[in-house]
């Protein structure tokens, strides 16, 4: 389990559009991101799914985000958000 890519950069202060592609998979997951957002971000992909959200971190810096499912992110769904 592990998000591909598992680090990914953006810019501050501009809108962020991340898609969760979960097309393949087998067992729900999610995209979780509680650092540096107005409000926590959680975005769920069932089997099957694509699910999309925009969100904008304002502050440069380097932000985890991991899967919040059960055992996802201790089997390496885990990752960094780099806003410069």
């Amino acid at each position: 389990m592990a998000f591909d890519p598992s680090v990914l950069s953006a810019k501050a202060g501009q809108p962020i559009q991340l898609t969760l592609d979960n097309s393949s998979g087998k067992l729900p997951h999610d995209f979780d991101i509680t650092e540096g957002v107005a409000q926590p971000i959680k975005l769920t992909a069932q089997p099957g799914q694509r699910p999309s959200v925009t969100f904008t971190i304002d502050k440069p810096g380097n932000y985890a985000f991991a899967c919040g499912e059960p055992g996802h992110e201790q089997a390496g769904m885990k990752g960094t958000l780099t806003v410069q």
